[in-house]
């Protein structure tokens, strides 16, 4: 409330992190501006996503399976960053190979 008092022209609060999540309700009316939740619009928007994908999905449409989740607690890097990472961002020590210090 004083950082929106000191910012006039805000026009919304976005409340960000999980540890925020939920209080967008109880501070909505207390405040002049609409309050935001991150966590519930990206959720909104992944199950909008999850919905249109499926309506746009036509069975059939492709004879091969999805590919499977990449192994490794890297999973789904860049090309780029994963490099940087050992193993090359799989997680997984390679036989020979040496770690940077």
């Amino acid at each position: 409330a004083e950082a929106l008092a000191r910012w006039p022209q805000a026009r919304a609060l976005l409340l960000g992190g999980a540890g925020l999540a939920g209080l967008a309700a109880p501070l909505a009316g207390r405040l002049p501006v609409p309050v935001l939740d991150n966590v519930e619009l990206a959720l909104q928007a992944a199950l909008q996503a999850a919905l249109q994908s499926a309506h746009m999905h036509k069975p059939g449409a492709s004879d091969a399976p999805p590919a499977p989740p990449e192994a490794g607690p890297w999973c789904g890097l860049g090309p780029a960053l994963a490099a940087c990472l050992p193993a090359g961002g799989t997680g997984l020590a390679q036989p020979g190979a040496s770690t940077p210090p």
